[in-house]
């Protein structure tokens, strides 16, 4: 009888209320202009290992903080709820700290928002996981955006057809009803390259919008496209390219192996090899310039060499 009273109070719950307003659609996630993700909502973000998540992810996330887009990417909080968290359920002590140092520095911020928490879960369980985001919410029902990465690790199986169902409803849920948008990174297949399992099909399906990152070594860029959008026409491709300093937002070039030219990068080109150089005195003058180790400044010449802007003529590098 209990059981029955419970269905007949949920049915009630759930009848159309024939006076009741249209709801504000409260967009959470814009990429140019257009929407990704709104509120009581889950977006998704594929791509294989390695292949520059984070990096989208932390920029998106240091734009609901910067009030700017960053790489044509907003996140946006509603009126007086301004918190995120951000899980991290895979990475070591040693990566987890470094992306949240990258976040500071797109943020500007020498300490992170006191309205940012974040939590590293790689030791624990599916279930305890689980249920410690549940808790975490309802603790702080100021938080408007969740960001999971990654998904996988929520579930136990991910080939398993009940198990991927119940992880949806259980993301459908607590959407609902801590009305917060949730942003998913998933690990997509090495060998072909889709998302894995039962669970991934689930996500395709049930996510309000579902985007790609992938590598593009012709072009030397990290590219950002959309798999999917239920709200919103097509998207530009994003593509982001190291100038030998830092990630900046560039476009594809027409010509294989065109360089990409930035202010920032001739002006560090231009402070550092000022005439004919040898190889160890560069690689001490730009790791001094940029503040980096030498072998973050070995990266950057290797970078340089193979756009051409560099050039080596005997022992000697020097611009081209």
């Amino acid at each position: 009888m209990t059981n029955e009273k419970n269905i007949f109070d949920k049915l009630n719950a759930r009848r159309y209320q024939k006076d009741k307003a249209i709801p504000v659609e409260n967009i959470a996630f814009t990429i140019q202009n257009k929407t990704i993700g709104c509120l009581q909502s889950f977006v998704t973000l594929s791509g294989l290992p390695k292949q520059g998540k984070s990096l989208f992810i932390t920029s998106a996330i240091a734009s609901a903080f910067t009030g700017q887009a960053i790489f044509d990417m907003k996140l946006t909080f509603p009126e007086n709820r301004d918190r995120l968290c951000y899980v991290d359920t895979e990475s070591s002590d040693y990566d987890y700290y470094k992306v949240l140092e990258r976040m500071k520095r797109q943020m500007n911020k020498t300490e992170l928002p006191e309205n940012f928490d974040s939590f590293l879960f790689r030791e624990d369980s599916h279930t305890d996981i689980l249920q410690m985001i549940e808790l975490y919410l309802k603790q702080h029902p100021d938080c408007s955006i969740l960001i999971i990465d990654g998904v996988l690790d929520l579930i136990a199986d991910f080939n398993n057809v009940e198990q991927s169902f119940s992880l949806i409803q259980w993301l459908k849920k607590i959407s609902k009803v801590h009305n917060l948008l949730i942003c998913l990174i998933l690990h997509l297949g090495k060998k072909e390259g889709n998302t894995l399992g039962h669970i991934g099909s689930y996500l395709d399906r049930k996510s309000q919008s579902v985007l790609k990152v992938e590598k593009n070594k012709q072009q030397r860029t990290i590219d950002l496209t959309a798999q999917f959008l239920r709200s919103a026409d097509d998207i530009d491709t994003i593509a982001i390219a190291h100038n030998g300093f830092e990630w900046i937002q560039t476009k594809h070039t027409t010509e294989t192996n065109q360089p990409i030219w930035t202010k920032d990068k001739i002006e560090l080109i231009n402070r550092v090899v000022k005439q004919p150089i040898e190889f160890k005195e560069l690689i001490h003058d730009l790791s001094l310039v940029i503040g980096k180790s030498e072998s973050t400044a070995k990266k950057i010449l290797k970078e340089w060499i193979n756009s051409g802007a560099i050039v080596k003529k005997g022992k000697f590098y020097q611009k081209k």
